[in-house]
């Protein structure tokens, strides 16, 4: 599989999935007031 960073398409990193363990889904929220998750620029 593949996944992008925004500007190319990389190679999907396997290695987490190999052990076959069972993998719990987590969904976390932020409100999105001063800081966003989702932002990883940092100026400076």
């Amino acid at each position: 599989g593949t996944t992008t960073n925004g500007d190319y398409l990389l190679p999907f990193k396997t290695g987490a999935f190999l052990p076959r363990c069972p993998v719990l889904p987590v969904i976390v929220r932020y409100p999105y007031t001063r800081f966003s998750p989702a932002w990883e620029s940092m100026s400076g």
